[in-house]
């Protein structure tokens, strides 16, 4: 008998939505996974308006269908707006403009189930280098392409 996988919600970034186009690249095929596990597994996605507007913006055809799914079954929330507390003190400007791009991921995850999947760990990073490592501790990061297989399923 299968194990019981808690439903959590997970901020999924425009840049996985972009990369789950139909190529047979590892980068796309490993985007396509993630977003088919999260619609098959319990899993539901979490959303501001600015970060479903990047959904928009950004997504393949495939993640746009993958978002239509997931609305069909009620597996879209929307985030209230939250601010995660994010210091800019000390901080270099590329840092500052890295974070304040995707700060939302950040917001979004800490005011809902602490989860970010993203290809891109530029901001994970900023984070780390300029005191705002709490927040790369109490939110768990997924890279697809470098996540082990069938995290989704362990979360």
């Amino acid at each position: 008998m299968p194990s019981k996988v808690t439903s959590r919600q997970l901020v999924v970034d425009a840049c996985v939505m972009r990369s789950a186009g139909e190529t047979d690249h590892p980068v796309s095929s490993l985007c396509r996974k993630t977003l088919s596990d999260i619609l098959s597994i319990c899993h539901h996605a979490i959303v501001n308006d600015r970060l479903r507007e990047e959904w928009g913006r950004h997504a393949s055809r495939r993640a746009k269908k993958w978002v239509g799914a997931m609305t069909r079954r009620g597996k879209i929330d929307t985030s209230t707006d939250f601010l995660a507390g994010i210091s800019f003190t000390r901080v270099k400007s590329n840092d500052r403009t890295i974070i304040e791009k995707d700060r939302m991921l950040v917001d979004v995850a800490y005011g809902s189930g602490r989860i970010i999947i993203s290809t891109d760990d530029k901001i994970r990073l900023a984070l780390e280098r300029t005191g705002n490592e709490k927040f790369t501790r109490e939110i768990r990061w997924f890279n697809p392409c470098t996540a082990p297989a069938g995290y989704l399923e362990h979360l």
